[in-house]
């Protein structure tokens, strides 16, 4: 296991390099820059005064001369400073982090809690109404967009229940009352599409292990049905399911932009999107790293888990 786990995080390494070649090499794509934006206001400015401001924040240079530099920053944990703000982007990430795990972690939970549940039940209620009802709900469930969704939640809400949900973010230990209020609905909304695949991937594993022999000779020993769910049945079908649900756990960390952006939450990913808008190279670099980091991670506890999920597992 343990040499396992060093050859996995020696590999991250390389696997960083590259993402990080990726990031700043294709924001630089993006036409315009940030000084652009910044002087888009006030034409009076020259294009001398405008390479001034360029030479001053250094964007002036070629992507090749500026990439040793922000990667040796990187390393020694100096994400440096925002091209738009002058902030520093190590202190914006730390401050925005919060809202979008607690907005992914939160999704997760509602998700799953729904998911293995009616997962579980559709499989060994197979080919009957329920299983029927839960599947058609599945679907439908993949089929729409989360920010459709959003979209459809804000409008009816307001027209029909003259309700919506608070604009001003609130920390938890502020006031954990209105935190909550403002993230149940994202996170319910965001939850949505997660809920349908992990359902269905629950179905599948647990229909493949309820044909196997030794399920069948617990029931022909006469125990109970919960007690063959429970004990038997379900944590020889996490596998599968565990390798969804990290995967998509990655995903809801980094794809929660959208739902970020429509519910005014200051996380991350109305960071990354402000930041693309105000063309802000550095910081997107540094929050797309940061999820590059965040999702080989949690795909690194993913494969860990394999064997307390399965004993027969084993890491050369």
């Amino acid at each position: 296991m343990q040499q396992y786990l060093i050859r996995r995080v020696l590999l991250m390494i390389p696997t960083l390099i590259i993402v990080t070649v990726i990031i700043f090499s294709m924001v630089r794509i993006l036409p315009g820059d940030v000084v652009l934006q910044q002087v888009s206001e006030y034409p009076a400015y020259s294009e001398d005064e405008i390479e001034a401001l360029r030479d001053k924040l250094g964007i002036n240079r070629s992507w090749l001369a500026q990439y040793p530099e922000w990667l040796g920053g990187v390393v020694v944990g100096n994400l440096g400073t925002s091209l738009w703000s002058n902030d520093d982007i190590g202190a914006l990430i730390i401050d925005r982090i919060p809202v979008t795990l607690e907005l992914a972690i939160l999704a997760f939970i509602m998700a799953n809690s729904i998911a293995l549940v009616f997962g579980a039940i559709s499989a060994i209620r197979q080919d009957t109404s329920v299983d029927y009802v839960l599947r058609v709900l599945s679907i439908t469930g993949l089929s729409m967009p989360n920010f459709w969704i959003a979209t459809m939640v804000i409008i009816f809400g307001a027209r029909l229940l003259n309700y919506l949900p608070p604009l001003r973010y609130t920390p938890f230990m502020d006031d954990p009352l209105t935190n909550l209020e403002q993230f149940i609905l994202p996170a319910g909304i965001l939850g949505v599409a997660l809920s349908s695949s992990i359902m269905r991937m629950t179905r599948s594993a647990v229909l493949e292990v309820l044909r196997q022999d030794y399920v069948r000779t617990a029931w022909a020993k006469g125990l109970r049905e919960r007690q063959i769910v429970i004990r038997h049945v379900l944590k020889n079908a996490l596998m599968p399911v565990v390798t969804l649900q990290g995967t998509q756990l990655a995903f809801l960390l980094s794809g929660s932009v959208i739902i970020e952006i429509i519910f005014s939450l200051p996380g991350i990913g109305l960071l990354t999107y402000d930041s693309i808008l105000n063309r802000d190279y550095t910081v997107v670099q540094a929050t797309t790293l940061v999820f590059g980091a965040i999702f080989m991670l949690i795909n690194l506890t993913v494969d860990l888990s394999y064997a307390w999920l399965d004993p027969r597992v084993k890491y050369n």
